[in-house]
């Protein structure tokens, strides 16, 4: 289960960590831009062995939004261990939204599979995929009384 640090529980988005992963210094710049507005926690890491490193730290993260085709290590790559190691609920984003290549990916374990470039709703969005990985978690808050 990712470690989830709630700021808020009746907004359940806010304070959860993503690390966005890509090769494309300006994708990177607005992922974290876009998710920084909705109250994110945002790290990036330049390709797939930089967010190895981070991953490696002390730091903890609650999703990874990954591209697909990146020099060195992949996405294919880095969510195989991202799934074997850290189970951390993994998000694809990709130029390439082919049916064949998106089934691959979520074949491969991603929960979900985004066209680039991401809109304000996808950014928006993201939380729902760290709640189905933490359901229990999240029904435990009994957020509707809260307030």
């Amino acid at each position: 289960m990712a470690g989830i640090v709630l700021q808020n529980p009746r907004n359940m988005r806010i304070g959860l960590r993503v690390l966005v992963v890509d090769d494309d210094p300006l994708t990177l710049m607005m992922a974290e831009r876009m998710l920084t507005t909705k109250l994110y926690h945002v790290t990036t890491a330049v390709g797939g062995g930089e967010a190895l490193r981070l991953l490696n730290t002390e730091a903890r993260f609650d999703l990874v939004l990954s591209d697909l085709y990146m020099s060195g290590m992949d996405g294919f790559q880095l969510l195989q261990i991202v799934r074997a190691v850290y189970n951390i609920p993994f998000i694809f984003m990709s130029s390439d939204h082919k049916l064949d290549v998106m089934e691959r990916g979520l074949e491969a374990g991603a929960r979900f599979f985004f066209p680039k470039p991401l809109t304000m709703m996808n950014y928006e969005n993201m939380w729902q995929f760290i709640y189905i990985e933490n359901v229990e978690y999240f029904q435990g808050m009994n957020i509707e009384d809260q307030g």
